[in-house]
Parts: structure tokens; sequence; C-alpha cells
């Protein structure tokens, strides 16, 4: 772990320092007349570069790389404890199918808080550029009551986000635990038929655990991918935006 720690840190670093090199090469040459309108608009969508780095650097990817060993000792299981194996194969599907359609859900609350989050720091930028012009015609009252409207926007889909986030962490803990019981009991039925020793099911349970692991981090993926997808989108936006000749 501690070797693919430093290699993941290594690699991140290159891959930030040429990826934001070439963004802000390319924001350099953009066409006048394709940049956005929002100076901080425009920002805001550069920071998003930060949130990808941060995700794909983070400890998800050790638990995108411990996933395929779920795999792995659900097949170890198969060997020891025989049917106990497919409680566990049921566990990573329907893990799946919950972190895909609490994903589809929260598509579109991303999205939306995400752009008003953009929206309101190019008010934050704009404000702060002009502040002259806007207190000698005082229209302070303007930006001000369209800060209050943006910041109550994002508070309320964050709000919402957290609330289906937390749904489908409990809902894919109780898989787990409902899971375990499951396995044990089978595992039982396996010792009085004489097909498991106690110690094959002590190994099952532990090995249980090591896959359990790896499906509650994959949900957990699942949900926070939403917030970087946006991210990507508008980065790659900017880039795939025309530059001058």
């Amino acid at each position: 772990r501690l070797i693919r720690a430093r290699i993941l840190d290594t690699v991140s670093k290159d891959v930030d320092r040429e990826v934001s090199q070439e963004l802000f090469e390319h924001l350099m040459k953009l066409r006048l007349d394709t940049r956005p309108r929002s100076v901080g608009s425009m920002a805001a969508q550069v920071n998003g570069l930060e949130t990808v780095r941060a995700f794909f650097s983070s400890s998800i990817v050790f638990a995108l790389a411990d996933f395929p060993f779920a795999l792995l000792f659900i097949l170890f299981i198969a060997i020891i404890g025989g049917p106990m194996a497919w409680i566990y194969v049921g566990l990573l599907l329907l893990a799946i199918i919950l972190g895909f359609i609490s994903q589809f859900r929260l598509r579109e609350l991303s999205r939306r808080e995400i752009q008003r989050s953009h929206e309101r720091h190019g008010v934050l930028v704009d404000t702060i550029q002009g502040a002259e012009t806007i207190q000698t015609v005082g229209a302070e009252w303007r930006f001000a009551g369209l800060w209050k409207e943006l910041t109550a926007n994002i508070a309320g889909y964050a709000l919402k986000s957290r609330h289906l986030a937390s749904l489908t962490q409990t809902t894919a803990g109780t898989l787990s635990s409902i899971a375990y019981v499951c396995a044990v009991v089978v595992g039982v039925t396996q010792i009085e038929g004489g097909k498991l020793s106690m110690g094959g099911l002590i190994a099952c349970a532990i090995l249980g655990g090591r896959v359990l692991g790896p499906v509650a981090q994959g949900v957990q993926t699942l949900m926070q991918w939403q917030h970087v997808r946006e991210s990507l989108q508008m980065v790659d936006g900017l880039l795939a935006s025309e530059e001058t000749r």
C-alpha cells in the first residue's frame, strides 16, 4: 500500500502539472468571442480541474484497485463454503444496481448545484472587479439579492444530494449486514450437513468482510462521480473552445 500510494502521488502530481499548464495556455489563446460572458464563471470552470484531480488522487482510487480483489475473495469463499459465495454475489449485484440508480438521481442535482456555484463565483468576481461602478450607481441591492438567491439554490440542491447520499450509504450498509447474517446462517447449515467445518465458516466470514469493504466504497464512489463528471464536462468544454490563430 505504501508503494502504491507513492506511485499514485507521483503520477497524479505529473498529470496535474501537465494538464494545468495545458489548460492555462489554452485559456490565453482563446478567441474573445468564445469566452464565457462572466470572468468569474470561467475561473470557476477552471477550478473544476481541482475537483477532478482530488477525486483521482484520493483513496477512492485505492478502493477501485481493491474492487477486483473482492471478486477473488468471492472465489475463495466459493471454494471453501460453496453456496455461501452466492450471497456475496447477490450483494455485489444489488450494490451495483443501487449505486447506478442513485447516480442517475444525483446527476441532475449535481449539474444544477455546480452550475449555480459557478454563477455565484462569477457574481463574486464581477462584484469585486466592478465594486466602484456598483457603488456609484447604487446597485448593491441587486447583487446582494442575486447572491442570496444563488446561495439558497445551492443549499437546496446540496441538501437533497446529501439526503440521497445518506440514504444510499445506509441502504448499502444494511445490505452488507443482511449478507453477513445470511452467510452465517448458510454456513451453519453447511456445518450441520457435514459439508463445512467451523474453521471454514470463520475463514469465509473473514473473507466476506474483505468483500463488504470494497462494495461499500464502490457505492460511495459512484455517488461522488456525478460531481466529478460535471466538472470534467466543463473543463472539456473550455478545452474544446476555438483558439485564435
